[in-house]
């Protein structure tokens, strides 16, 4: 179990697929809402006691796919999605994967390439984006 205090009132910690899909039901933009297969793996930024923001990721063999990153609408703009990002990244590298890679929103995808991700393909409304092992 992951659980990483930021403050007196905001934790970071695992959640499951039901807590995201929760606050996901109001962002149709997100493809994968609700079809999250068995495995994937999340995270939770709580401010008090409610979930604000998420972050998943599910191992695929020898690669990481990051997906399930969404951050309430009243609480954007403060740094909430930047701090899952970086620790779920972190994580995964941990779990010894050759590369990290997602399917980027244009809301997301600045914070993609900001953090060493390339853009390798680009579709309607998302990125392909990847990042190969750190050497």
């Amino acid at each position: 179990m992951f659980e990483y205090r930021l403050s007196d009132t905001d934790i970071i910690k695992d959640v499951t697929a039901k807590e995201v899909a929760k606050l996901q039901k109001d962002n149709s933009s997100d493809y994968m809402f609700n079809k999250y297969p068995e495995g994937a793996r999340f995270l939770g930024y709580f401010k008090k006691d409610e979930c604000v923001g998420t972050a998943g990721w599910i191992v695929r063999g020898k690669r990481i796919e990051l997906i399930g990153a969404i951050v309430a609408e009243d609480y954007r703009g403060q740094g909430i999605y930047r701090k899952l990002f970086q620790i779920r990244e972190n994580l995964c590298w941990k779990l010894g994967c050759e590369y990290l890679y997602s399917y980027a929103t244009r809301m997301s995808l600045p914070t993609f390439l900001k953090n060493g991700f390339v853009e390798k393909k680009r579709y309607n409304n998302t990125s392909y984006v990847r990042k190969d092992k750190r050497i």
